[in-house]
């Protein structure tokens, strides 16, 4: 039997030598690096950088990839503040950047379709313009050094994700992080493996639960447990959408275990305002993609068998919601999250009433927090506490004129979703269309938590919409190409 094909070309005398010193050199520098480095992950580094490099240059959409894996379970915090290791995020996404240029240079792969660019121009002239009467102009300048990072992710997704294909792909990447990071955290909590955080993706801390009551609250990697259930929504219902639209049964299965996963990390954060922001967007993507009858059933079963792990204390802490608008309830006295939570509320809708077009400025509202709050008399902490309201940060901090720019993204991303979903079907692509009602429950989920959060990680904000205001550009470009083979 042949084992080689005799087609394949054969290397030159001097490209085999030429091969052979390289990997005579590289695996002694690879040994000298294994015995010298303090870490030996750095001679691991020698080999992976120099062939990862190569390989997004070449094809970007692995880049793009790795970028949302790595933004959406918080690999290059987690490497800095657990491991101690240089931060990856501040060396590959310049690096991105730069390949898409050099790539537009040598390839003449101009971006298209970058329309989207004036939604970072406004935000950055917004948050410029608070420098000028901010009362601490540091943590404007702070802000919009983040947002420059932040910002240039969401631009090269924009650039990047440009087929369907990648787009199936990038669901995938994302669930793939759900699926790890939900796992770690069930199996945290079912093991009360609290002490273990799981290499820094898999932390908890006791907290209050409701009253007095305390327990263990999951918080994945280094996030509080509010802002974890929030990034575990993002899962829940691309995982539902592909389980109902795969059609290989491998990908149907880690479909449900994505969706499994995820909800019940969402459930040990013991978060009350993503369990609402969960049913919220369930309901949402039921009513706007009714499955068949079978699906039903097995989404059922799935979710009935998912009750026995609920924490002992889950309702009751979701019951103290309605102690909000109780009048002198004993309970709402204990509550001392639940009082935190109004007085934040009330004090952002103060600073906007007092500031009503422009806010008290960026980043700001934890400056002013106690000077508001001590009038208040309902939050015994002395501390800077942030608005935990996602509309009233913008209201508070950038005023009409920022409260205006987010409903205008809103707008932007629900309108662009629906058109790239009347595309896809027009096209015959219902698993794409599926995606997008997928993420318009996504989009409906995260507002929904905006009503308790506010954009603590403004880098999954990015992500997010990065990822949502791509998709009609997808859409677009499917067409054109269906269009010019039915032209051919």
């Amino acid at each position: 039997m042949r084992l080689i094909n005799p087609n394949t070309q054969r290397l030159s005398h001097w490209e085999t030598f030429l091969f052979a010193i390289v990997a005579l050199v590289g695996s002694t520098a690879i040994g000298l690096a294994t015995i010298l480095l303090p870490n030996p992950i750095f001679a691991l580094a020698i080999v992976i950088v120099p062939v990862g490099v190569w390989l997004i240059f070449d094809k970007p959409e692995l880049g793009l990839l790795f970028l949302f894996f790595m933004v959406y379970i918080r690999l290059s915090d987690v490497l800095v503040q657990a491991h101690r290791l240089p931060s990856i995020a501040k060396l590959f996404i310049p690096f991105m950047a730069l390949a898409i240029l050099a790539r537009w240079v040598l390839y003449k792969e101009q971006p298209k379709d970058i329309k989207a660019l004036w939604i970072l121009a406004a935000y950055a002239l917004i948050g410029l313009t608070s420098i000028l009467y901010a009362a601490a102009p540091d943590r404007v300048i702070e802000a919009l050094i983040t947002f420059t990072k932040d910002g240039l992710i969401f631009l090269i997704i924009i650039v990047l994700l440009r087929n369907a294909s990648t787009l199936h792909l990038v669901i995938w990447t994302l669930l793939a992080g759900a699926i790890f990071l939900g796992t770690i955290s069930v199996y945290q909590q079912i093991t009360g493996s609290f002490a273990n955080d799981f290499w820094g993706f898999g932390g908890a801390n006791q907290m209050n639960i409701v009253g007095t009551s305390s327990d263990f609250r999951i918080g994945g990697p280094l996030l509080d447990p509010n802002a974890f259930g929030r990034y575990m929504l993002l899962a829940v219902p691309l995982a539902i959408d592909r389980f109902w639209n795969e059609e290989q049964p491998l990908l149907r299965a880690l479909a449900a275990w994505a969706f499994t996963v995820s909800v019940l990390a969402i459930l040990f954060t013991f978060s009350r305002g993503s369990f609402l922001a969960l049913v919220i967007m369930l309901v949402f993507l039921f009513v706007r993609r009714r499955p068949s009858l079978k699906v039903v059933m097995i989404t059922a079963v799935i979710a009935l068998l998912l009750i026995p792990f609920v924490p002992d204390q889950y309702t009751e802490r979701l019951f103290s919601l309605k102690n909000i608008v109780g009048e002198g309830n004993e309970s709402f006295e204990t509550d001392y999250s639940l009082r935190g939570r109004v007085s934040e509320n009330l004090s952002g809708w103060m600073m906007f009433t007092d500031h009503p077009f422009l806010g008290v400025g960026l980043n700001n509202f934890d400056y002013h927090y106690q000077s508001y709050s001590r009038q208040l008399g309902l939050d015994p902490r002395r501390e800077e506490r942030a608005p935990h309201n996602l509309y009233l940060e913008y209201m508070s901090e950038l005023g009409i004129v920022g409260i205006t720019w987010l409903i205008a993204l809103q707008v932007i991303a629900f309108r662009g979703l629906w058109r790239a979903e009347k595309t896809f079907r027009q096209l015959d692509m219902t698993s794409h269309a599926g995606i997008c009602v997928g993420l318009s429950a996504v989009l409906v989920g995260y507002l929904a938590s905006g009503i308790f959060l506010h954009v603590s990680h403004p880098r999954f904000f990015w992500m997010l919409y990065g990822l949502i205001i791509a998709i009609p550009v997808v859409a677009k470009t499917e067409l054109e190409a269906a269009n010019t083979v039915a032209d051919a």
